[in-house]
């Protein structure tokens, strides 16, 4: 395990429950990690710089209106799908609504990224929506943009 601020998590066999699974190699805080790093949102599946937004932005592989969403993509040389969120101020006021907005967001990122391999994604919000119409609205974004071209 790893604490927010990056101190890894020592694990003594002793505190161990008798007759719990053990890693084949390493600890029990390795076998965790393991686990629990396939579910994870890393560094490597978003996009960060200016660069690589206005690349997807200026000319995308295709995009889709749904709503208050907009869905853009470009195919990108990598084998792995990122993505880029924009959810401003006008989209929501509240920053718990925005941060909730883009919570949904990455949650369907993470669900259908195996369909969306080898494409950079970036998804705009205008507006507001309940979450199971934001999930609607992804599902459909992301099916389009996972489609072969």
């Amino acid at each position: 395990m790893v604490f927010a601020r990056g101190w890894p998590l020592v694990v003594d066999a002793k505190f161990l429950m008798p007759g719990a699974p053990r890693a084949a190699s390493g600890s029990a805080s390795e076998a965790h990690l393991a686990v629990s790093s396939s579910r994870q949102f890393t560094r490597h599946q978003r996009l960060i710089s200016p660069a690589e937004f206005t690349r997807v932005l200026s000319r995308p592989d295709g995009q889709l209106r749904a709503g208050p969403l907009r869905v853009l993509w470009k195919k990108n040389d990598m084998q792995l799908a990122r993505l880029g969120l924009i959810v401003g101020k006008r989209a929501a006021a509240k920053a718990v609504e925005r941060n909730r907005i883009k919570r949904v967001i990455r949650e369907q990122f993470r669900q259908r990224q195996g369909e969306l391999v080898g494409s950079d994604v970036v998804v705009q919000a205008f507006g507001s929506a309940n979450n199971a119409k934001l999930t609607e609205l992804l599902a459909r974004g992301f099916a389009q943009a996972g489609k072969p071209r």
